[in-house]
């Protein structure tokens, strides 16, 4: 079964990580601009990814 939102969840990911080109992010920024859920997915990717970071051992950045 196909989401209609999995494309975007799927930008969402890869913008966490800063890797979207600029019309790739202005795609993404207009869907979260009406978008609850996908917005929400946004937060919890980008916390994810903060969270991440945090962990890997400055050996190995």
């Amino acid at each position: 079964m196909h989401n209609p939102h999995d494309p975007f969840r799927e930008l969402c990911t890869l913008a966490a990580g800063g890797l979207l080109t600029p019309e790739e992010t202005r795609t993404l920024h207009e869907h979260l601009a009406h978008c609850e859920s996908c917005r929400a997915f946004y937060d919890e990717m980008c916390a994810l990814h903060r969270l991440l970071q945090l962990s890997v051992p400055e050996s190995f950045e």
